[in-house]
């Protein structure tokens, strides 16, 4: 900081006021203001410009997760229809899961975690049937001797058949094992024996 006089009294003030204290003259011209104005507005451009860089950054991650969703899609689509089925025993299943038995959770969850992903046939009677834009979900009976289902079958080409059952009618699914849902296996995504 250095001290100048001011342009009207003649008086000595710092070089850092914008006016003189004495008389009030503006000391510093008003490009002074606008300039600035102007540098907060270019650090604003700037900010902007790397924000929309950052922003393209996240598209593309948005876009490489959504294009590694669709491989993953493919491949367990590929999997249900030219997949081998796996032997898993409904009776097996059901001593595992079903309400009642001597397994744990941290078992349930360790035996679940061993046949996830896997291709299997499950049967039983259906309970519900529920539609949405491009799916249906079946619902099977949880019974005495058996665990219940939820089947997800994708897809409108099995649409008359589906639309057709009725609670109690016996059907066969074959389907990726997706995980369970209130001690029901849940098979994601499958399709209808008939």
């Amino acid at each position: 900081m250095s001290v100048i006089a001011c342009k009207e009294c003649g008086k000595e003030v710092s070089s850092t006021v914008a006016a003189c204290p004495h008389c009030g003259t503006r000391l510093k011209p008003r490009y002074f203001m606008w300039g600035c104005l102007l540098i907060i507005l270019g650090g604003i451009s700037i900010s902007g410009i790397s924000c929309v860089g950052c922003m393209g950054a996240v598209g593309q991650a948005a876009k490489e997760s959504q294009d590694r969703q669709k491989a993953e899609k493919l491949a367990i689509m590929d999997k249900l229809k030219n997949g081998p089925i796996e032997n898993i025993s409904q009776e097996k299943m059901k001593e595992i899961f079903q309400i009642g038995t001597e397994f744990t959770q941290v078992a349930r969850e360790n035996a679940l975690n061993s046949i996830k992903g896997k291709k299997i046939s499950w049967s039983g009677e259906v309970f519900e049937v529920t539609r949405s834009s491009n799916e249906y979900k079946i619902q099977l009976k949880t019974t005495a001797n058996d665990i219940g289902c939820f089947i997800t079958v994708e897809g409108k080409s099995d649409a008359q058949y589906i639309e057709s059952l009725r609670e109690g009618s016996k059907i066969v699914a074959v389907g990726i094992i997706d995980g369970m849902f209130m001690r029901s296996l849940v098979l994601k995504p499958a399709y209808l024996e008939h």
